[in-house]
């Protein structure tokens, strides 16, 4: 009886480490997609294969952040394609994704810092107030979180550059925010090869901005 009951404990340890590894490699295989994705298509694919490894039992919550995190991506593809009635989906759909989970990973400012950029993704297609405020909620606890953390930052940065004048915000501060948020970026290191290092490039891009652009921005 006992060597069955050893065998049987070796044949599942077996499994997990099996599991865990395929686990690994589709999650790295992903990322790496990621960063040559451009088109709405490329993350709606990625949006649908991270979600599938976050609806097998997966207990990690890295699937499920980088499932609406693709919502997002693909949103901001569509808005590039000039199609903003398209684009609202993508904050809706990456913001049902997480709300199974937003209450356990509200200690989790990667999560919470993308909350808040669904929100202010909303905010922008709708010009919705609510979905503004509740953006900058999530801003203000991601940086008491770790006001060190590179998207905290850029959150912060895109708030203020996206919103108009009239409520609050600024192109040329928010340009100064990217440059801020993009000196956190080059001193970040994720602490495990599958946890959120993305963003900088959006940084990179906002932050080269000169005065000439702003002025043809602001016209």
């Amino acid at each position: 009886m006992k060597k069955i009951l050893i065998t049987f404990y070796l044949f599942a340890f077996a499994a997990i480490v099996s599991a865990q590894g395929n686990y690994e490699k589709q999650m790295l295989e992903n990322l790496g997609k990621m960063k040559t994705a451009t088109t709405v298509q490329d993350f709606t694919n990625l949006r649908y294969s991270f979600a599938s490894l976050a609806g097998n039992g997966n207990s990690h919550w890295q699937p499920i952040y980088y499932t609406a995190l693709n919502c997002l991506k693909e949103s901001q593809a569509y808005v590039k394609e000039g199609k903003s009635d398209a684009a609202l989906d993508g904050p809706v759909t990456g913001l049902k994704y997480l709300s199974p989970v937003t209450k356990q990973q509200l200690n989790n400012v990667e999560f919470v810092a993308l909350l808040g950029m669904l929100h202010a993704q909303k905010a922008a297609l709708k010009n919705s107030e609510k979905d503004r405020k509740m953006a900058a909620d999530y801003l203000a606890m991601a940086l008491k979180l770790d006001a060190n953390n590179p998207r905290a930052a850029l959150l912060r940065a895109e708030l203020k550059y996206h919103t108009s004048a009239d409520k609050g915000g600024s192109k040329t501060e928010g340009i100064e925010l990217y440059k801020e948020a993009l000196k956190k970026f080059r001193t970040f290191t994720p602490k495990t090869k599958t946890d959120p290092n993305w963003g900088m490039e959006i940084a990179e891009y906002y932050a080269s901005f000169n005065e000439s652009v702003l002025t043809t921005l602001t016209k």
